[in-house]
């Protein structure tokens, strides 16, 4: 995949914090593409975009475009439930980069699914979603923001067909997940105040 091939070729550079970190979570960055957040027409971050030209021509053809980024969730890690803060948006990320394994998650008003190379996955912002990362892998999906207008997207998710039911399976599944991560990292500092290497 093209895509793929762009944002591996990216590593660090022009990664930044997600706007909501301090609510959200701090290790969650972003390679923006286009920015409409609060602005009547997106502004397209020329410096990035020739970074990524099949990328570029991809976003081109996206009808009611917002918002465009590379979303990059880091091992280890933890988004808190939150809301976008936009009405009338719709939210499709594309995964790129998904390491192997169920360690990770989307959970989408009590819906959850997992991210799968290749096929997008289309949600309301609105609804209060969070996401995990515990796979010792990076996942990278792009992130794309367009308005929700039915005549432009011919799609209707109201009824959240585009999601999996959230079994309890999932939900306790996801609450040993944390439990695990969080003693790992205690672990870790435990190490690190005695002196012990890891």
């Amino acid at each position: 995949m093209k895509i793929r091939n762009e944002v591996e070729q990216l590593k660090d550079e022009g990664f930044t914090p997600w706007y909501q970190r301090k609510r959200v979570h701090e290790g969650w960055t972003i390679f923006g593409l286009y920015d409409g957040f609060q602005r009547d027409e997106p502004e397209k971050l020329e410096k990035n975009l020739q970074l990524c030209p099949e990328t570029a021509k991809l976003l081109e053809g996206v009808p009611g475009l917002v918002t465009a980024a590379f979303s990059y969730l880091p091992p280890g890690s933890y988004i808190k439930p939150h809301r976008g803060p936009q009405e009338g948006i719709i939210r499709c990320q594309l995964p790129l980069i998904v390491p192997e394994g169920r360690n990770m998650g989307l959970n989408v008003y009590g819906k959850i699914k997992r991210w799968i190379p290749g096929k997008c996955l289309i949600f309301n912002d609105r609804y209060l979603h969070e996401a995990w990362n515990y796979e010792n892998r990076v996942r990278v999906v792009l992130l794309l923001d367009v308005k929700n207008d039915r005549n432009t997207l011919r799609i209707d998710i109201s009824d959240g067909k585009y999601l999996e039911p959230y079994s309890v399976r999932d939900h306790l599944e996801k609450e040993l997940l944390l439990i695990r991560h969080l003693s790992y990292q205690m672990l870790n500092k435990l190490k690190l105040l005695t002196g012990k290497s890891r």
